[in-house]
């Protein structure tokens, strides 16, 4: 019985290393995630070795079964919180870029306000000196 159980432990390894082994030659992205899948398909392995020893009452089997799936989830969180940790870098990036536009945006805008109150100000002392130019009718030489 214990032979048949670790044949087909042995088997079900076997067939699922291939598939974990292939990988697709994509983005940095798409291998994060491709490493996720895989610590995620990997535990089934040592979680169903851990099985079979608690219904076997082999405690070897049950304590390496466990161990190897515990292994693989903290791997497997590991990987998503790494993946989620560069999007979130992704976003921060984005972020500090539009901040950055409106920043320049509004000091544009700033210096288009001061811009025009200087023309006003010169237009209004133009007119002011005009004005006074123009109603100096007693002094113009009478």
């Amino acid at each position: 019985m214990k032979r048949t159980l670790m044949n087909l432990s042995l088997a079900a390894t076997m067939t699922l290393m291939p598939a974990m082994s292939m990988a697709d030659g994509g983005s940095s992205r798409d291998h994060r995630a491709q490493m996720q899948n895989q610590w995620k398909n990997i535990g089934v392995g040592p979680a169903a070795v851990g099985l079979i020893g608690l219904l076997t009452h082999n405690d070897t089997w049950a304590l390496a079964g466990a161990a190897g799936a515990i292994y693989s989830d903290s791997r497997y969180e590991q990987d998503r919180n790494s993946q989620h940790g560069r999007f979130d870098w992704d976003r921060d990036q984005r972020d500090r870029d539009l901040r950055d536009r409106d920043r320049r945006e509004q000091e544009r805008k700033d210096q288009d306000r001061r811009d025009q109150d200087r023309r006003d100000q010169e237009e209004r002392d133009r007119d002011s000196r005009n004005s006074r130019d123009n109603h100096d009718w007693g002094h113009n030489g009478h």
